[in-house]
């Protein structure tokens, strides 16, 4: 007994198929089973026919007969998930740079802006640092977190609008 594809006896052409590319934008009914999708897989049969279907029918599909297809599809979008993440994060670190850059400046127009508060640490306060050391050093060594907060502080000080975090 010969397993047929699914989509094969859909009509959508002959097997095996291959994955052209994964899109994950606009509404658009699935080829296999015409429900509205938002992730489009573009296949294309053994024979040349090319379709758009959604990742949900690829997967029920796949688990029947064919594995490779629904790999390259989890494949396409993980890597989707990490170029959505990846511009996220690099426009959180943009939108802190320029944060940043703007509370040196403040701390450079203003020498004696915190050089009066004692540092947060009783080690590098013995040594007679002050605020305004730690303050510099967390905006070049910190973490996100801490930069945020340093920020903040500047900005306070200085009475600048506060920006988003």
């Amino acid at each position: 007994m010969t397993i047929i594809h699914p989509f094969e006896a859909a009509g959508l052409g002959l097997a095996p198929f291959r994955l052209l590319s994964v899109v994950a934008s606009g509404l658009r009914g699935c080829a296999y089973c015409g429900t509205g999708i938002k992730v489009h897989c573009h296949i294309v049969s053994a024979d040349g026919k090319r379709f758009i279907v959604g990742s949900d029918c690829v997967r029920r599909v796949s688990q029947k007969v064919d594995t490779t297809l629904d790999l390259d599809v989890r494949r396409e979008m993980d890597r989707i998930a990490w170029q959505k993440r990846e511009a996220k994060r690099e426009a959180r670190w943009l939108a802190l740079k320029t944060r940043m850059d703007a509370a040196k400046a403040l701390l450079a127009a203003d020498p004696h802006l915190f050089t009066a508060e004692p540092h947060p640490n009783p080690y590098f306060e013995r040594q007679g640092l002050k605020m305004r050391d730690y303050f510099e050093w967390q905006l070049k060594h910190g973490g996100d977190r801490m930069r945020n907060e340093v920020c903040k502080a500047i900005e306070t000080a200085c009475g600048e609008p506060a920006h988003s975090e």
